[in-house]
């Protein structure tokens, strides 16, 4: 990799000078991450956070890597090093409220780490609505369709379009939240709304298809998607969400579970 072999030769010609940098630490470490070998990532930014021990996106970079390696306690180990000294560090708290999700399935807690989480978004990002979207999106995702989550997660939601009424992606992720909270008219007129502020975004128009799905609306739903594979003109155009319905009529629709099956091999594989 030669992004590795600059970031090694800086490392290297500055050692020798006796100094360290940390914009090389982080882009070597962020390379092995790319690359999957955590293992060496985490040693390099282990480095980092002896070299800098008052960078803590250093020592949040490593509780991600760890987490990546199924590192769960040495995770925490360093998320809480870094909210022990920096109680407004916005993606340390990230990460620990999603540990509490993922990992401890202890919502009390979780909601209190939450709303400690939301008061600092709140002084430190209120105008960040990615922010905002990104962190529902997360949580949403992880939280096994608890109902009381998935609530907290769709307002975390209106305060983002609240800043951006008109982001079509924004929608369309109530419309996915709506669809775990098994409340399929309520997404697809969402997905609806979502298709108005941008009529090239295919994801909300790819929502409607499943909840028509959901709704036993099958025809309907086959019809959708075949005017959406139009749209796609070639099957190296078509998106995994696209294999995925195709997946679900099949077998619904017509009991072929091999093509069924077919189609959610291409799916993962698009997915992954």
């Amino acid at each position: 990799m030669k992004s590795l072999q600059f970031f090694e030769h800086v490392i290297e010609v500055l050692e020798h000078d006796g100094k360290k940098s940390l914009e090389a630490l982080l882009g070597k470490a962020k390379v092995l991450e790319k690359a999957k070998k955590y293992e060496m990532g985490i040693t390099v930014l282990s480095e980092a956070c002896v070299v800098f021990p008052n960078f803590k996106p250093a020592h949040v970079e490593k509780a991600k890597l760890h987490i990546l390696n199924n590192e769960w306690d040495q995770a925490i180990d360093s998320v809480t090093g870094v909210t022990a000294t920096d109680k407004t560090n916005i993606e340390a708290m990230r990460i620990y409220v999603f540990y509490l999700l993922a990992r401890e399935n202890d919502w009390e807690m979780c909601e209190e780490k939450l709303d400690e989480l939301l008061h600092q978004m709140k002084q430190l990002e209120s105008k960040n609505s990615d922010l905002y979207f990104n962190l529902s999106k997360l949580y949403a995702r992880y939280c096994g369709r608890k109902e009381p989550v998935l609530q907290r997660t769709l307002q975390i939601l209106d305060i983002a379009i609240m800043l951006a009424p008109e982001n079509a992606a924004y929608h369309a992720e109530v419309g996915h939240q709506k669809a775990l909270l098994g409340d399929y008219q309520g997404a697809y007129q969402v997905y609806q709304r979502a298709t108005a502020f941008d009529d090239t975004f295919l994801q909300p128009l790819y929502g409607m298809i499943f909840c028509r799905i959901k709704q036993e609306q099958v025809d309907d739903a086959q019809h959708q998607l075949e005017f959406l594979a139009e749209l796609s003109e070639a099957d190296d155009n078509k998106p995994a969400e696209h294999y995925f319905l195709e997946a679900l009529i099949e077998w619904r629709l017509k009991g072929n579970k091999t093509e069924a099956i077919r189609m959610l091999d291409e799916c993962i594989r698009l997915h992954i």
